[in-house]
């Protein structure tokens, strides 16, 4: 009874390890894999297909947000809160589809499967790929849309919404903090004034040394189980007294992760009015998102190690044999 007990007990931990590493496998190499071996193709294609003969950067991006319009669907939009959806499947027009998330623009084109972020990165790929400046433009409130440039100039757009935005009037209603831009090679820019009207956050301590993080409260406070906890805006070294430009949040969270001593800060606001209330925490902010997260990754990696593990162990028994 108790060698079936134990055949059957193997048999399941080498099931699971199996489909453990399948599962992450495919998440982690299918974009890639795409890429590698049709990438240049399927991008080649498309370029020439949705592009055509667009001779100015207004055209181009016209049309390539009209096909993300006809072409894209949203993942999140069909949540339902179902066991499935935690693994990244949604029941989207009659089928179910697993929503790998990946930036690559040949699986983008592929999958056309995309939530705000990715249709702002096939975006801003498409322009590049035209020979147009673009950028992603991103807020830490969890949202991103794009820029191009035309005549000199940043248009601003929304690929989720297909539409052109002007930064003065996109923001109306919003609650945000820091907006960045974010360039294919990497190079990121604050562009934080384009669209906010800001404060200053002078921030200084009676002994320098130590990390200051803010945090935006503006996601963990409504409710919403995808946001546990404060959003990060930024973090600094202590090293010298400075100085940040913030939008409007009705709370941030400022966390000192050394105690130097009181960390004294005022506002110096710019010519409206930003009833922002800075509360100050002293010590470290655990993130509960992530924290699952970690959490999740550890028992994956203490199964695949199970699995291993008894893998090995059979090849030896059957050496010794």
């Amino acid at each position: 009874m108790s060698e079936h007990f134990s055949r059957s007990v193997k048999r399941g931990i080498y099931i699971a390890g199996s489909l453990m590493v399948l599962f992450l496998a495919a998440y982690l190499l299918i974009p890639a894999t795409v890429d590698f071996f049709w990438g240049e193709q399927i991008i080649e294609r498309h370029v020439a297909d949705v592009l055509g003969a667009a001779e100015t950067a207004d055209e181009a991006a016209f049309k390539i947000l009209s096909w993300e319009d006809l072409n894209f669907e949203d993942p999140y939009s069909t949540w339902e809160g179902k066991w499935y959806n935690k693994y990244s499947i949604y029941h989207m027009n009659g089928s179910y589809k697993w929503f790998i998330r990946s930036n690559q623009l040949s699986w983008l084109i592929t999958s056309k499967l995309g939530n705000c972020g990715e249709r702002a990165y096939y975006f801003v790929q498409m322009m590049e790929e035209a020979g147009y400046p673009a950028r992603v433009v991103c807020v830490v409130e969890d949202h991103c849309w794009a820029e191009y440039q035309s005549g000199g100039f940043w248009i601003a757009v929304d690929p989720s919404q297909a539409e052109y935005v002007t930064p003065e009037n996109y923001v109306l209603g919003r609650n945000w903090s820091r907006i960045e831009a974010r360039y294919l090679n990497g190079s990121m820019e604050d562009v934080t004034y384009r669209y906010l009207n800001t404060a200053e956050l002078f921030i200084t301590s009676e002994k320098m040394g130590g990390q200051v993080n803010i945090y935006s409260t503006v996601l963990s406070s409504s409710g919403s189980p995808r946001y546990a906890s404060p959003s990060l805006v930024t973090t600094r070294k202590l090293e010298e007294p400075f100085t940040l430009r913030l939008g409007y949040v009705p709370t941030y969270q400022l966390v000192y992760k050394r105690d130097y001593g009181p960390i004294s800060f005022h506002k110096r606001f710019s010519d409206i009015k930003l009833p922002t209330n800075i509360s100050l925490v002293q010590g470290e902010l655990i993130n509960l998102k992530n924290l699952r997260f970690n959490t999740l990754w550890i028992v994956w990696f203490s199964l695949f190690s199970i699995f291993l593990f008894a893998v090995i162990r059979r090849i030896m028994a059957e050496k010794r044999k």
